[in-house]
């Protein structure tokens, strides 16, 4: 059987543009770099815009019943109503040790050990006052994600509505963001 494994790097050391090349070019390596905040776009005041969130969350397992979040980032967002994105604010990551051990199957996936997250946690109240102002809030695979961070903080399930979750589809890569006034959850 031929298996693909990824490999990720998590190095505080700065790789050389060839180094990462040669990563990129490689089928058994995915770089990943860091969402650093850019400058705002000049033209929109903050009567124009709205604030979204972007949000991901790493957990123990695939059932939010019984598995926890043990890693939960998010990006704020300012953009226009006529949907470009125009800041990138500082973003949200925090790790939380579980109640069990992670599995050596989801530190496979993720990345995250028993050791990263021993004694850390995730202050809910700091996640609501991060998260409240956010007119919509967007998960790559919001079935999931949103299921966890419901149970997890109720700023997520405020005022939301029977809104069906989907996943992004990579708009916000074109600085193109949802416009929906009414739902927090695209």
């Amino acid at each position: 059987m031929n298996r693909t494994h990824h490999h990720t790097i998590n190095s505080t050391r700065r790789l050389t543009p060839e180094a990462y090349a040669v990563l990129e070019a490689s089928p058994d390596y995915r770089v990943l770099r860091r969402l650093r905040p850019r400058e705002p776009v000049e033209g929109y005041d903050a009567t124009e815009t709205r604030l979204g969130l972007l949000v991901d969350v790493e957990t123990t397992g695939l059932d939010p019943d019984l598995d926890e979040i043990i890693e939960l980032a998010m990006v704020p967002f300012r953009y226009a109503l006529d949907g470009m994105i125009v800041e990138v604010q500082e973003p949200f990551d925090r790790l939380r040790e579980p109640t069990k051990l992670i599995s050596p199957e989801i530190t496979m996936l993720t990345g995250i050990s028993d050791t990263m997250v021993s004694g850390k946690s995730i202050d809910p109240e700091e996640v609501a006052a991060f998260a409240a102002p956010a007119a919509v809030v967007i998960a790559h695979n919001a079935a999931f994600d949103r299921h966890f961070l419901e149970r997890f903080s109720p700023v997520f399930s405020t005022s939301l509505g029977p809104v069906p979750c989907r996943r992004s589809t990579g708009r916000l890569r074109g600085s193109k963001a949802p416009s929906s006034p009414t739902s927090r959850w695209p």
